[in-house]
């Protein structure tokens, strides 16, 4: 008999300490959403404050940066001109060889990598071409230059010209110098 009165009173205050964690579990379950909405407040609020300093910040943009140009080495090669039809091209007439569209400026040259700046003294002066294009394999130290007007090609025909390959020679600019 007293070993179950022993069993009543634990099993009583085990059910007792059971309904007690309930009830505070219902009161954790009301409170936990509050505080987790002012978390989510906190944090956007953080990052409201975070855009607006980002927004104050001038970014560097390696494409922006002043660069002049040394000649790394030069040589007389022959140069042609092409035009964007597909007697001239393959089957994509205006997308160059590296994917870009065709434009003023780009030029095809197997001797070349892709991206290489370039210019011919003799004829365009300071103007710069880089190579975009390729030609068909059978020349190799040529270079095509893209022209928009086919008569304008025609009448640039072939010519041996000086090219020069450029270096790029990147300039600090007074913001990254300030910033110093």
């Amino acid at each position: 008999m007293i070993k179950q009165l022993l069993d009543k009173i634990n099993t009583r205050q085990i059910l007792d300490k059971l309904v007690i964690l309930l009830i505070l579990a219902s009161f954790v379950n009301i409170l936990v959403p509050y505080h987790s909405v002012l978390a989510k407040e906190t944090i956007a609020n953080d990052n409201r404050a975070n855009l607006g300093i980002m927004r104050q910040t001038k970014l560097f943009n390696p494409d922006k940066v002043p660069v002049t140009h040394e000649v790394a080495w030069s040589r007389y090669i022959t140069v042609t001109a092409y035009n964007s039809e597909v007697g001239q091209t393959d089957g994509s007439p205006f997308t160059t060889a590296n994917g870009s569209i065709v434009h003023d400026g780009v030029i095809a040259a197997n001797f070349l990598r892709h991206g290489t700046k370039v210019r011919f003294p003799e004829y365009f002066g300071d103007k710069i071409f880089e190579v975009k294009d390729r030609m068909n394999r059978r020349y190799y130290y040529r270079a095509d230059i893209w022209m928009e007007d086919k008569p304008v090609a025609k009448q640039f025909g072939r010519r041996t010209l000086k090219i020069e390959i450029l270096n790029e020679i990147p300039q600090e600019s007074p913001e990254l110098t300030q910033a110093k």
